[in-house]
């Protein structure tokens, strides 16, 4: 048995409500921040030990090949699978080791009625969260910065301190970057985020799930 989520709900953190932009007078960016992308995720049954917990980054992705591994499961699918098993480490067997870092996202397209390809994000849009051992980075933040978050310390996200820590900054977005390359990404969803959007960000469609008309 698997009990996880789709995403979480903000109540009050960072100022928002809901689990994007639901206010049509909020301007700002929304990130995907702790409470709407750290979901639970709990396995029972088989030879999964009970009453054990793991301290691992793993993301959607990695649930359906763990499941096959847990089930003694051989398939062969059309498309090899994008995430990986931990079901070594579920079962006790490897090490609690299993991603460098996970990002959340969301479709986002910089193009639109009125709007050219390559056009900046645009505003309203949610933007991803990359999450490591200890921090959580946002390319594109509420004001349109980049905003950084030691979870260690802070596990909701709410001190910025990415003032503090310039070049970690570049070694978190060059880390981001190469993720999504090694997802497919397309060269023009890559050039969203290349650079920070300035105040005139552009218009577009922000996300396929609630489209929007150009902004």
């Amino acid at each position: 048995v698997a009990i996880t989520s789709d995403h979480g709900t903000s109540l009050g953190e960072h100022n928002r409500t809901g689990k994007s932009n639901i206010h049509e007078g909020d301007g700002r960016y929304w990130p995907i921040y702790p409470e709407i992308g750290h979901v639970p995720f709990l396995l029972a049954g088989g030879d999964v030990p009970r009453g054990r917990s793991l301290d691992l980054i793993a993301q959607p992705i990695d649930i359906l090949p763990t499941l096959c591994d847990l089930a003694g499961a051989t398939v062969e699918p059309d498309q090899p699978f994008q995430g990986r098993s931990f079901a070594g480490a579920v079962l006790g067997r490897e090490a609690a080791q299993h991603r460098d870092l996970a990002v959340s996202g969301c479709h986002v397209r910089a193009e639109g009625p009125g709007v050219a390809r390559g056009a900046c994000v645009p505003r309203e849009a949610t933007t991803p969260f990359v999450i490591t051992d200890r921090w959580g980075y946002a390319p594109v933040g509420a004001q349109g910065r980049p905003e950084l978050y030691d979870l260690s310390a802070d596990p909701l996200a709410q001190i910025d301190v990415a003032a503090d820590y310039a070049s970690l900054l570049g070694e978190l977005h060059a880390a981001f970057l190469d993720h999504l390359r090694a997802h497919g990404a397309s060269r023009e969803f890559l050039a969203l985020w290349q650079d920070v959007p300035g105040e005139d960000a552009g218009g577009g469609i922000w996300a396929i799930d609630y489209p929007k008309e150009t902004i």
